[in-house]
């Protein structure tokens, strides 16, 4: 009884990259946790106004001031704004952020890399399709070349074993 080398599985070659890309976002996840502006996760959203350069909002009767250096000081119009802050601690308005599209661009910092990892798994899954499809189309067109022994020789080998030779 002889021994037949094993099939060592392959994986495929998109899953470490996947992964990579999945271990990147977790960091960036923890990178933005840690930054100044994970209050914009974290905190409560209330909405404020600016005028002459000066955020005004509210927070359950605490009552607090921002500066925003968005606006110039010599604008009266009355403009909403959106404020974050701490709801644990409401009136420390140095820990306040105005909203804005800082918070989008550190949304899109974050999600880029779990867009990247499907993008990479579903590309290597059409590409690992694509090529069953070559190779089963090479199959039954006759072109089996590389594609495992040839019928011819599996038939003449199963003869002479059945014979004992």
């Amino acid at each position: 009884m002889g021994l037949t080398p094993r099939r060592r599985l392959r994986r495929p070659p998109y899953l470490p990259a996947a992964l990579v890309l999945v271990a990147a976002g977790i960091i960036a996840i923890l990178a933005e946790l840690q930054s100044p502006s994970a209050l914009m996760w974290t905190g409560v959203a209330v909405r404020g106004y600016t005028t002459g350069g000066i955020t005004y909002y509210s927070y359950h009767g605490v009552e607090g001031t921002l500066d925003n250096p968005h606006q110039d000081a010599s604008v009266t119009a009355r403009v909403p704004t959106t404020v974050y802050l701490d709801p644990d601690n409401p009136a420390d308005s140095s820990k306040a952020m105005l909203g804005g599209f800082t918070r989008w661009v550190d949304a899109g910092a974050v999600l880029v890399w779990f867009l990247a990892a499907i993008g990479v798994i579903g590309l290597g899954y059409l590409r690992r399709a694509r090529t069953a499809r070559r190779r089963d189309r090479a199959v039954m067109s006759g072109e089996s070349f590389g594609y495992g022994l040839d019928p011819e020789v599996v038939k003449e080998s199963l003869r002479r074993r059945n014979e004992g030779t």
